[in-house]
């Protein structure tokens, strides 16, 4: 496959209001979440950014040096789907790997593993599947996909699945692409923080 260029997309604009406070800040083992979504992009991306909402991006801005885009309008602050399409907009790339800010475990190893199943440049999408969960919060999308991504948000509908079936999506098992279930965890409460540490002190 001819080179392409890859955009490192980090998703950090959720409410977290199970949480009770900005995920994306949260700390831990003495760094942001942010910092490991971006961590694990950093190596395979020609340009890197973090997807946030405006009350986080004079934050992000006061303690990183990322690239801070927002949603853009009509579609501001509606959910995941708005945030892909803010960085395909804003970005150019021939590929948008994004990822989820709540998900500290998966690594630039992982990342890596995800990209290598990138063989065929005629692949619309890749999303993990483990544990029989698909993860199209932490996947590659072709930039043909923002056509049928406008289409749906036109629609006034925001749904991730819906727009999965708009397109066409290759999905990888874990015999495909080999990463560790771990690495999907995400946060969305203290309770599952907890049992991310867990996991950690197992290792």
């Amino acid at each position: 496959m001819k080179e392409t260029k890859i955009a490192g997309i980090i998703l950090s604009g959720g409410k977290s209001s199970r949480f009770g406070r900005p995920k994306a800040f949260e700390q831990f083992n003495g760094k942001p979440f942010y910092q490991y979504a971006y961590e694990a992009l950093a190596p395979y991306s020609d340009e890197a950014a973090v997807v946030s909402h405006a009350a986080l991006t004079e934050r992000f801005t006061a303690e990183t040096n990322f690239n801070v885009i927002e949603d853009q309008p009509p579609y501001i602050g509606k959910g995941p789907l708005s945030g892909l399409y803010a960085a395909m907009k804003l970005l150019k790339a021939d590929y948008y790997f994004i990822l989820a800010c709540d998900m500290p475990l998966f690594d630039e190893t992982a990342a890596g593993k995800l990209l290598q199943q990138l063989t065929d440049e005629s692949l619309n999408s890749i999303v993990p599947r483990s544990e029989g969960r698909i993860h199209p919060l932490c996947a590659i999308y072709h930039k043909d996909t923002l056509p049928e991504l406008e289409k749906q948000l036109e629609t006034g509908s925001y749904r991730m699945k819906e727009w999965l079936n708009r397109i066409d999506v290759s999905v990888l098992d874990e015999k495909e692409h080999c990463i560790p279930v771990s690495c999907f965890k995400n946060v969305n409460d203290q309770q599952e923080l907890s049992a991310i540490y867990e996991i950690e002190n197992n290792y």
